[in-house]
C-alpha cells in the first residue's frame, strides 16, 4: 500500500514531499468533449493537483440509484474522469459533500433531504446511502491503491444554520438539540440558572442568546460552545462513513472566509485538517488586508502551516458587487500576500471558468485568458522558488487571542491592535491560549475584558516561563459570569485614575530615545515605575498642556507598572494603542525588530530558511515608492549579506553592519521578494 499523510506543510507522497499548489475544476458543469483540453490547460500553469466538488444531487437519478459512469449523462461520468486526470499526471483532490454549496442547486442534497438538519438522523441515513454509492468508485482510486486520489473534504463550511433550522434545533420557539445538550452540559437546572443569573423551571424551557453581548455572555457563550460541538460531531460522523466504505487518504475541512464561524481546532483535534477559505475585494483594501492577516495568523497559530481550499481565482457573479470586478493583477498581489504571511499552499477556486464565475485564467472551453495567466504563473514560478513550508517564522511579539474573540466578544480591538502594529511596521504573530503553539518573548492583550479562568491561568503561566505580558490601561477583572478573577486582582490593584485628555501626547523616554505617544485616554498607577511627561509646547497643542497639567496633576506621572512573576513580567500601560508606544514597548523590553522600512503602507517581513533569509516587502498604496530598508544584521546574527531579488536572481546590494541600508523601488499593489545571503 502507499503511503500518505498531510504534514509540515507538504503532502507526503511515499516519501515524496509535494508542494500543494491546485485548481479547482468542475468536471460535470463542462461537456466532455472539452475535458482533455481543459486539463492540459491546467498542466501548462505548471500545477499538480486538481480538486473539484462532486454534486450529490446530480449523480443521483433516483431514489436510491446513483449515476457516477455516465450511462444517463456524459457529464456525469465521474469514473472516466477520474482516469483521464490519472492519465494526465494529476493528484485529485475530491469534495464530495454532502453539502458542497458551490453556488449549486441545494448545495448538494437532494430536494427531500435539505429539509433536515445535517446531525437528523433522516440526513445522516440518506447521506450514508450516497456515501456508500460514491465509494464503490472512487475507493479504488485513492493514492493508497496506486490511484490519485489524494485527499478527501468533509462536507463544505460546515454550520448548523440556525436561520433556516433554528426550530429544528431548538433555537426558536420548540424544545430541540439544544436544549438535549445544555441538560448534558449543566446536570441541574439550578446550575444553569446561576450561571446565567435566570429562573427556569425544566431544560425545555431555555432559550439561547446567538449574538455576541458583554450583558448576555454566559448563555451567548453556550451557544457557540453548542455550535462547536454540533459541527465536529457532524463532522466525525461523515468522516466514520466515508472510513467505513474504504477512505483511507487524509480528511481536511474547510471553513468559512469571513470572522471565525467554525472552531478549527476541533476538526484538527479529529484528524481532519481545517483548511481556509480565502476571498478578498479586489486588489484588497487596506482594512481588508488587516482582517485577512489576522485570520491567517490565527490560523497558523492552530495549524502551523495552514492551507486553502478555496483561494480566490474569479469570483462567483453574486458576489461581485461586494469584491468590484477581479482585475489580473489582483490574482499576483493576493497570492504574494498569502506566502508573506504564511500560507503554505492552496487550490485556485476557480481556476475554470463555469455558468457562474467569471476572472479566471481558463475559460468553459479550455482556452487561456492571456493576461489572468501570466499572473498565475508568475505565483506559481515564485512558489517554487520560495517553497513556502521551508520558512521559519522569527517574530518575537504575539498578540492574546482567545476563544471569546472568535466569537466577536473585542474582535475589533484585535483587529485595532493589529492595524497599529502593521503601521508602526511590527509584524506579530497571533498566540492562541488553548492550542499554546506561537508564543514569542513580547504578548500583548487588549480584548476582551471578561476571560475564562482558563485563559488567565494562561497568562500567568505564560509570565512564569519568562513571556512579557503588556496589557493597556488596565487587566481583565472578570470571569465570563461576571465573578471576580481573583489571581489577577491578588497581583494588582486597580488603577489610580483614568483620564481623557483629549488630543494628548505623552513623552517616554528609554535608551536615550524620546518616543511622542499619542494617546486619548491616560490611565496612571499607584507606584508606577514607567514615568511620562508633558514638553512644553507651541501654538495649538499649548492648550492641550495646560489642561494635561491641570488633569493628572503635573509634568510627570506613572503611565506603566511592572510586576514580576517567575522569569517574565506583567506590565500594564496606561496609554492608547498607537504605532509610537510599540515601538516604545518593542525598545523597553529588549525585543528585537529585524527590518525598518521608511515608507508608510510599505509592510516588510522576514523570514529564516535553510541557509538564508528571505525578505518580503508589500507596497499597499495606490501608488509606485521608493523605499529604503535598514537591516538589523547584528539581531540576526549577520556580519555581510547580499541582497538578491527572488523575481530575476540579480545582485541589489550588499550590506553590512556599517551600511546596512539598501534602496529599491516597489509598483503600487505589489510586493517584492529577496534572499538575504550571508557572505
Amino acid at each position: 500500500m502507499y503511503m500518505i499523510e498531510l504534514k509540515n506543510g507538504y503532502i507526503v507522497l511515499n516519501g515524496v514531499h509535494k508542494l500543494l499548489l491546485s485548481g479547482e475544476f468542475h468536471y460535470w458543469r463542462h461537456n466532455p468533449y472539452y475535458w482533455e483540453k481543459i486539463l492540459d490547460a491546467i498542466k501548462y500553469h505548471g500545477l499538480e493537483f486538481i480538486s473539484t466538488y462532486i454534486p450529490w444531487n446530480f449523480h443521483e437519478i433516483g431514489s436510491g440509484e446513483y449515476d457516477f459512469t455516465g450511462k444517463t449523462n456524459p457529464s456525469r461520468d465521474l469514473e472516466n474522469f477520474i482516469r483521464l486526470t490519472e492519465k494526465k499526471g494529476f493528484y485529485l483532490i475530491l469534495r464530495p459533500g454532502p453539502y458542497i454549496y458551490g453556488e449549486w442547486v441545494n448545495g448538494g442534497p437532494p430536494d427531500d433531504v435539505i429539509i433536515y438538519h445535517r446531525m437528523h438522523s433522516k440526513f445522516i441515513r440518506r447521506a450514508e446511502e450516497y456515501i456508500r454509492n460514491l465509494c464503490k468508485i472512487i475507493v479504488p482510486h485513492q493514492y493508497t491503491f496506486n490511484g490519485n486520489i489524494v485527499l478527501i473534504q468533509i462536507d463544505n463550511e460546515i454550520d448548523l444554520w440556525p436561520w433556516r433550522y433554528g426550530r429544528q434545533l431548538g433555537l426558536r420557539e420548540k424544545p430541540g438539540l439544544f436544549q438535549e445538550w445544555i441538560k448534558n452540559r449543566y446536570k441541574d437546572i439550578h446550575k444553569l440558572n446561576e450561571k446565567w443569573n435566570t429562573d427556569y423551571d425544566d431544560f425545555s424551557e431555555v432559550k439561547v442568546f446567538e449574538k455576541p453581548s458583554i450583558n448576555y455572555l454566559p448563555r451567548y457563550v453556550d451557544y457557540r460552545l453548542f455550535k462547536d460541538w454540533y459541527c465536529g460531531e457532524y463532522l466525525v460522523k461523515i468522516r466514520d462513513l466515508f472510513i467505513k466504505y474504504g477512505i483511507n487518504i487524509p480528511f481536511i475541512s474547510n471553513v468559512y472566509d469571513i470572522d471565525f464561524p467554525q472552531n478549527v481546532k476541533v476538526f484538527y483535534k479529529r484528524n481532519v485538517y481545517p483548511f481556509m477559505d480565502i476571498y478578498l475585494k479586489n486588489m484588497v483594501p487596506w482594512r481588508n488586508l488587516i482582517e485577512f492577516i489576522v485570520r491567517l495568523k490565527y490560523y497558523r497559530a492552530i495549524v502551523s502551516k495552514p492551507f486553502s481550499t478555496e483561494f480566490q481565482c474569479g469570483i462567483w457573479h453574486a458576489a461581485c458587487p461586494d469584491t468590484d470586478i477581479i482585475e489580473p493583477a489582483h490574482h499576483r498581489y493576493m497570492s504574494m500576500l498569502a506566502l508573506m504571511y504564511g500560507l503554505a499552499g492552496w487550490n485556485w477556486y476557480m481556476f475554470v471558468g463555469r455558468d457562474n464565475w467569471f476572472f479566471t485564467p481558463i475559460d468553459e472551453i479550455g482556452r487561456i485568458r492571456i493576461k489572468y495567466s501570466n499572473e498565475i504563473k508568475h505565483v506559481v514560478k515564485m512558489f517554487r522558488k520560495i517553497v513556502p513550508p521551508m520558512l521559519r517564522d522569527i517574530t518575537n511579539t504575539s498578540i492574546f487571542f482567545t476563544d471569546l474573540c472568535r466569537w466577536g466578544i473585542g474582535i475589533d480591538k484585535i483587529y485595532l491592535l493589529s492595524e497599529v502594529l502593521l503601521k508602526a511596521g511590527i509584524d506579530f504573530n497571533i498566540y492562541e491560549s488553548e492550542v499554546d503553539r506561537v508564543k514569542g518573548k513580547l504578548i500583548l492583550f487588549i480584548a476582551p475584558q471578561h476571560l475564562f479562568d482558563k485563559d488567565a491561568f494562561r497568562l500567568l503561566k505564560l509570565a512564569e516561563n519568562g513571556a512579557k505580558i503588556v496589557f493597556f490601561h488596565d487587566i481583565p477583572r472578570r470571569n465570563i459570569y461576571g465573578e471576580e478573577l481573583k489571581i489577577f486582582n491578588e497581583l494588582v490593584k486597580p488603577p489610580k485614575s483614568i483620564n481623557d485628555i483629549r488630543r494628548g501626547y505623552i513623552v517616554l523616554e528609554n535608551r536615550g530615545e524620546k518616543y511622542f505617544v499619542k494617546t486619548r485616554y491616560i490611565t496612571q498607577y499607584t507606584n508606577g515605575d514607567i514615568i511620562g511627561y508633558r514638553e512644553p509646547l507651541q501654538g495649538e497643542f499649548k492648550r492641550d498642556f495646560e489642561f494635561m497639567r491641570k488633569t493628572v496633576g503635573g509634568e510627570k506621572f506613572a503611565v506603566g507598572k511592572n510586576i514580576g512573576i517567575g522569569s517574565g513580567s506583567i506590565t500594564l500601560i496606561g496609554l492608547d494603542p498607537s504605532p509610537t508606544l510599540l515601538k516604545y514597548i518593542h525598545s523597553y523590553f529588549n525585543i528585537p525588530l529585524y527590518i525598518h522600512v521608511n515608507v508608510s503602507g510599505v509592510l516588510g517581513k522576514i523570514y529564516e530558511a535553510e541557509d538564508e533569509y528571505i525578505l518580503f516587502l508589500a507596497n499597499t498604496r495606490a501608488e509606485d515608492t521608493g523605499v529604503s530598508v535598514k537591516l538589523e544584521l547584528n539581531k540576526l546574527g549577520l556580519d555581510m549579506v547580499k541582497i538578491i531579488d527572488l523575481d530575476d536572481e540579480k545582485n541589489m546590494a550588499v550590506v553590512d553592519e556599517k551600511k546596512c541600508f539598501f534602496a529599491t523601488h516597489i509598483l503600487a499593489k505589489s510586493i517584492k521578494i529577496f534572499r538575504l545571503k550571508s557572505i
